[in-house]
């Protein structure tokens, strides 16, 4: 079984700010025909939205504090979204106080223990540590697919369009842990810039093994 999981925040996201000095139904109909084309050739389809301020912003107040406070208008056009793709049918899956990515990587593995294949529309790379033989990401920003072997392809590659984190599928967690995130407000280990994130993780695979080898 082919299931498709969208990350419609995102896809709103996107439509809403490149649609400044356009209708404020811009994002709303952009959003519904991005999702329904992402959904055409699924055997199940998952839209996953954020609710709410996300946890993780009470463990720190920098956790995407650079991000504006969604105005009225754009709280109220993401709700009819969710409307609107509920009675085309899709399942479409929200948890207050957790994220769009939450649900993602929750019905990720569902699917995965299930042994269905699973596509994953989003532009946030933080999904690139889901990527397995059976799971992909295909990037609404750029559309391109993402495999095991590009997540680890070198960030340098001579193609601009074939570079990768340069590290596994698992280890990009602690990739954006070491490195920080600066889109989300994640500030990193201090002194700790990607390129030197990618050695460490190569000699000592994962934030446990840099912690062992400390001394």
């Amino acid at each position: 079984m082919k299931v498709t999981i969208v990350d419609m925040s995102g896809v709103f996201r996107a439509a809403w700010h490149s649609g400044a000095d356009k209708p404020v139904s811009h994002a709303f109909e952009s959003t519904l025909k991005a999702v329904r084309g992402y959904a055409s050739n699924a055997d199940r389809v998952v839209v996953a939205t954020d609710i709410g301020p996300s946890f993780r912003q009470a463990l720190s107040p920098l956790y995407k504090a650079p991000r504006a406070t969604p105005a009225a208008q754009m709280v109220e056009q993401m709700r009819r979204c969710q409307d609107a793709l509920e009675l085309d049918g899709y399942a479409v899956v929200g948890v207050a106080e957790y994220e769009a990515d939450d649900v993602i990587a929750t019905v990720t593995d569902l699917c995965r223990a299930c042994g269905f294949e699973v596509l994953i529309h989003s532009a946030d790379k933080d999904l690139l540590a889901l990527v397995s033989e059976n799971v992909f990401v295909r990037s609404t920003a750029t559309g391109r697919l993402w495999r095991p072997f590009d997540v680890s392809m070198p960030t340098k590659a001579p193609d601009k369009n074939a570079r990768g984190l340069g590290v596994a599928p698992a280890q990009v967690r602690d990739l954006l842990a070491l490195a920080g995130d600066t889109a989300d407000g994640v500030p990193g280990v201090e002194g700790v810039g990607a390129e030197t994130a990618r050695t460490l993780l190569r000699s000592f695979v994962d934030i446990s093994g840099i912690i062992a080898a400390l001394d």
